[in-house]
């Protein structure tokens, strides 16, 4: 019963088109059961393929990381209407990063919850010293979380370089390689 739930909903999906009701007698079942096998192995296939275009949690972080320096800028220049914008869009991206990895996407949460809230709070009274209190203790929370999720070199900053994009605003530092660091991978 199963498989056969599996075949109807691999066609819902349009994955595999549904047949029409045959004027022929049926299959035996061992036929049927050989066709519903090949129709899992090929949904297999399918999800194997899906899973390996997910990007990786640090490919993702890039994302993030320019969303908040532009929210940064805007409410530094007092562009209250940007900064909400993006961090409407962090917190879009923060709902996905819990799809990518389960795990870290709530320790994102978890670590970023209090902050969103202080931002918004700040975003919405267009408080310049809230705001820039609000990252501040934004920019400690990043740089705890990668230091939870045993990235403690990845150091977030506020104040970047001119000539450092945004999607990769770090504090650069004489360092050694991790070992085992492989980005969960």
């Amino acid at each position: 019963m199963k498989l056969i739930q599996l075949g109807l909903f691999a066609a819902l999906l349009g994955l595999f088109p549904v047949q029409q009701a045959r004027s022929e007698p049926p299959t035996d079942s061992t036929t049927q059961l050989a066709e519903l096998r090949a129709v899992v192995g090929q949904l297999q296939e399918r999800i194997a393929t899906l899973e390996s275009l997910v990007p990786s949690f640090a490919g993702f972080m890039p994302a993030f990381s320019e969303r908040f320096h532009v929210m940064h800028a805007a409410g530094d220049a007092g562009d209250w209407a940007v900064a909400d914008h993006e961090l409407l869009e962090m917190q879009r991206l923060l709902r996905v990063s819990k799809i990518l990895d389960s795990e870290k996407g709530r320790l994102m949460k978890a670590f970023l919850a209090t902050n969103f809230k202080e931002l918004k709070a700040a975003v919405q009274h267009g408080s310049q010293g809230a705001f820039r209190k609000a990252l501040e203790a934004t920019v400690r929370n990043c740089n705890a979380c990668h230091a939870a999720t045993g990235s403690p070199f990845i150091k977030v900053a506020l104040d970047v370089p001119e000539g450092l994009s945004m999607r990769h605003p770090h504090l650069f530092a004489s360092s050694k390689p991790m070992t085992g660091h492989a980005h969960g991978r």
